[in-house]
């Protein structure tokens, strides 16, 4: 009954982290774009599509093989949790001061007028360098977590909401949700190392390069991930789209991210589990059926929730306080319905590789299908977003899941596969 109780706890605590993350941007958004306007509101969301690439590079892969570390170490050896907080720590500080320059520049090659709004996102990927979210996944001790996220998640919410008037005052967009995030990331950090007795340290260039050499190939493929999930909006800056367009499908993907958001309490529960029932194993058609049964249940909460979303909008869509902008909110409705189909396929990926083929050592196959997905997705939807725009964008979001699904998938299939040198030993973070 204990491990029942704690095993509950630990889901509403990730459930509670989740849903702060997921309600932020459904009250945010679309109250941003009717006060912004689409020309403003697209130019904020392109640069948080660049920031996004900068956070791939802070996270650098630990949300993985920081799990994978942590869960090899006892609770009480706090010498090591200690060495493992601080060097991550520093590694994500180091690639943060490294990539803002780029990011920023890259911005203002694309359009000087996204320089400054990608500079403030960068707060978010400064979050992500500071968080021990890992650590407290690893542990199963959420709680802390959820309470922070909730309460800063919520003061960023009030401070848009009383502080964003008008189009002059977009960077407050940015710059609220980014401080909101990195004081919650910081206050985390604090708690953890509180809580725990963990002290920091430099931990010296080698054990630095260590870190980035055993990870590159979760990094990497987290990188071709940003690809195929998120650079649509980037797409349709870079071919020309109206703002109303860049508009219409960020609502749209905003939407679809916080509906899965709300199941991925489920997929970072058993994400230690899989990874446990993986770990030592090969590739092969029983563990596949395992990773499945796994998904299986949060694929069945996301049929669920979305037949309730589907039911609520047909009976209460009428009745929404869209005003001026009511066409364009519709059609990212619309358009999530379509989006949220590959959230099916996204779960069902984060347990068959994120968790599994990464577990048994399959770290270069999964980073090849990653980036392979990527970058397919990426040539082919420049040809469908510059001919239907949106909805090319959301149908390239669903097809990427769907090819990245049949590909690891194909990975339990082939047994031959030789795990990769530096995935062998995950525990090395």
């Amino acid at each position: 009954m204990s491990r029942l109780r704690s095993s509950l706890l630990n889901i509403f605590s990730l459930a509670a982290v989740q849903g702060a993350n997921a309600l932020l941007p459904l009250l945010i958004y679309p109250l941003v774009l009717i006060r912004l306007g689409p020309e403003r509101y697209g130019t904020i969301v392109q640069g948080e599509a660049l920031s996004l690439m900068l956070s791939a590079l802070v996270l650098y892969g630990f949300e993985v093989t920081g799990v994978a570390a942590v869960v090899r170490i006892k609770e009480h050896q706090r010498e090591q949790l200690s060495d493992l907080l601080s060097a991550i720590l520093t590694t994500r500080l180091l690639l943060l001061i490294l990539g803002v320059p780029v990011i920023v520049g890259v911005a203002a090659l694309m359009n000087p007028d996204l320089a400054l709004p990608t500079l403030a996102w960068c707060l978010v990927p400064l979050s992500f360098a500071v968080s021990p979210n890992y650590m407290l996944q690893a542990l199963r001790d959420n709680i802390p977590l959820a309470v922070i996220n909730v309460v800063s998640r919520a003061a960023a919410v009030l401070g848009v909401i009383l502080t964003v008037t008008g189009p002059d005052r977009f960077l407050f967009v940015p710059l609220i949700i980014g401080s909101a995030y990195s004081l919650a990331a910081l206050t985390a950090l604090l708690v953890t190392a509180r809580r725990y007795r963990l002290s920091f340290s430099w931990v010296g260039w080698p054990r630095i390069f260590d870190l980035l050499k055993s990870g590159r190939d979760v990094f990497l493929g987290n990188a071709g991930a940003i690809l195929y999930r998120d650079s649509y909006l980037i797409i349709l800056g870079l071919v020309g789209a109206p703002s109303g367009t860049i508009a219409t499908f960020s609502i749209a993907e905003k939407l679809t991210k916080a509906f899965q958001a709300l199941v991925r309490p489920l997929n970072q529960h058993f994400f230690p589990r899989a990874m446990s029932l993986a770990q030592g194993t090969l590739p092969q058609p029983d563990k596949l059926r395992a990773m499945l049964r796994l998904s299986a249940m949060q694929q069945a909460a996301l049929v669920g929730l979305g037949l309730v979303f589907l039911i609520g909008y047909w009976l209460f869509g009428g009745m929404l306080p869209l005003g001026a902008d009511a066409e364009q909110l519709n059609t990212a409705i619309m358009l999530f319905f379509v989006m949220a189909f590959a959230t099916l396929f996204g779960v069902a990926n984060y347990m068959l590789g994120i968790a599994g083929l990464n577990a048994m050592g399959r770290t270069r196959y999964v980073l090849y299908c990653q980036l392979g997905t990527g970058i397919a997705c990426v040539l082919l939807g420049f040809a469908l977003i510059s001919q239907w725009g949106a909805l090319g964008a959301a149908a390239m979001f669903v097809t990427g899941e769907m090819l990245l699904f049949a590909l690891f998938a194909l990975g339990y299939m082939r047994r031959t596969l030789a795990p990769t040198p530096s995935a062998r030993h995950p525990e090395r973070p």
